[in-house]
């Protein structure tokens, strides 16, 4: 089922494929968020069954969340940096907590 979405999806694409140059011009990171997607997606279908949906949406987030305070404050891929504090990384470990309580009651 997945393949057929992703084939019509592939189909109705308003844009052309990048070309080999535009390929070239292309930051290193940039293919990373399609794999990375496609490993999240697949691990997700395969644990779901096995740990529950709540569990597998929470560790998602909670992993988005905190590769997304290392990218802040490191600035990579040319973003801004902010600094990690002790607001945003209690905030980080509050929802750690809040993925393990669900998942284990």
């Amino acid at each position: 089922m997945v393949t057929f979405v992703a084939i019509g999806l592939f189909i109705c694409m308003p844009r052309p494929l990048p070309s080999v140059s535009q390929i070239g011009d292309m930051p290193w990171w940039a293919p990373l968020g399609g794999i990375a997607g496609a490993v999240v997606v697949f691990a997700g279908l395969l644990f779901i069954q096995r740990l529950g949906a709540a569990p597998v949406n929470g560790v998602t987030i909670t992993a988005n969340l905190i590769a997304s305070l290392a990218i802040d404050h490191f600035g990579l891929f040319s973003m801004e940096q902010h600094a990690v504090n002790g607001w945003r990384l209690l905030g980080a470990i509050l929802m750690i907590a809040g993925v393990v309580l669900i998942a284990r009651f």
